[in-house]
């Protein structure tokens, strides 16, 4: 039969009252293929719409963070403190947002690090220039002899010279090609040779200085030059402080060197920082001109590139102790004091 112009093939059934009619098209390619074609691109523009949108959504949370570290890292370039990166995101971006606020933290206390250190190092060069300058602006005015000129000139300049050798010391220390070259050595023949050093001026500060053996020998695996500079520090920074009728002592034993002093001690909170440079000498270094300031981060130093470490134990108005560990000789027992 043909309805509205489209040939069908139909068969016919009785059902009951009414007849059941079966129809298709004579030719099914020419009348289907279009609902078909309409359908999938529906389907096609729908999906690639669905696409677009989750990849829209899905880009914006990716680049979000991923723009908010760069321009972070932008503020840190051009030398300000940015806000924290906020983490969120997937796992890898949370991760590089937790690692760009951890560094921004440690590159703020380095700059801030920086910054004192200049400060401090502008302020102890500052003084003996002073000191020369004014002595030369009297000698030249007839106020002073040529012979006291001659001495504080002599005295500053020998104070410029010990504090940028000691400015050296630190940066050899931070370079790759700072070497220390360990053998066994005796801590005790150290000690000696260090209070022979600096016995001078504890007499004239009337400061007993002595070293207490406590087993004979101190063997250790140490660079005896730089354990001399270590010691020599240590007691420097212990003449500053100790008051006239006090005593300074270097313990030895095997693998371990204390320095103790009956100065005025240090405060519970000053200990984690007795090693950072300038801090100690800040608040206590204007007792008597000894040491610049430097020594005990160049303690510090020195005993880790040697493979030991130093601790210091105080209490406030009594005792100070610094305290040395090195490595021992496999056939010696390590110092447990």
């Amino acid at each position: 039969m043909t309805i509205g112009g489209t040939d069908y093939f139909f068969a016919a059934q009785p059902v009951g009252n009414q007849a059941f009619v079966l129809l298709r098209p004579k030719s099914v390619t020419k009348s289907q293929l279009t609902p078909f074609v309409e359908g999938l691109l529906i389907a096609t523009l729908a999906g690639g719409a669905l696409a677009a949108v989750a990849a829209f959504i899905l880009a914006r949370r990716i680049a979000r963070p991923v723009v908010r570290v760069a321009d972070a890292a932008r503020d840190l370039a051009r030398g300000t403190h940015p806000e924290p990166v906020p983490i969120e995101g997937a796992a890898e971006l949370a991760t590089l947002a937790r690692a760009f606020n951890d560094m921004a933290v440690q590159l703020s206390q380095a700059r801030e690090a920086e910054r004192n250190f200049l400060l401090s190092v502008s302020h102890e060069l500052k003084t003996p220039l002073t000191a020369i300058r004014g002595y030369a602006e009297a000698l030249r005015e007839g106020a002073v002899t040529a012979q006291d000129a001659a001495e504080t000139v002599a005295v500053e300049a020998a104070r410029l010279e010990r504090l940028v050798g000691d400015l050296l010391d630190l940066a050899r220390m931070n370079r790759t090609d700072f070497s220390v070259h360990n053998s066994e050595i005796d801590l005790t023949e150290v000690a000696d040779d260090a209070v022979r050093r600096y016995q001078p001026q504890a007499d004239a500060f009337g400061v007993e200085l002595s070293v207490v053996a406590e087993s004979g020998p101190a063997p250790a695996l140490a660079d005896a030059d730089r354990v001399l500079q270590v010691v020599s520090n240590l007691v420097e920074n212990a003449l500053r402080l100790a008051p006239p009728g006090g005593e300074i002592r270097l313990v030895t034993a095997p693998g371990l060197l204390r320095v103790e002093d009956t100065g005025p001690g240090l405060k519970p909170e000053e200990h984690e920082h007795a090693f950072e440079r300038f801090y100690l000498h800040e608040r206590y270094g204007r007792e008597r001109p000894v040491g610049t300031g430097l020594g005990l981060a160049i303690v510090k130093e020195l005993t880790q590139a040697m493979g030991g470490t130093v601790e210091v134990d105080s209490v406030a108005g009594r005792l100070t102790t610094f305290t040395v560990r090195l490595a021992v000789p496999a056939r010696q027992p390590a110092a447990t004091a």
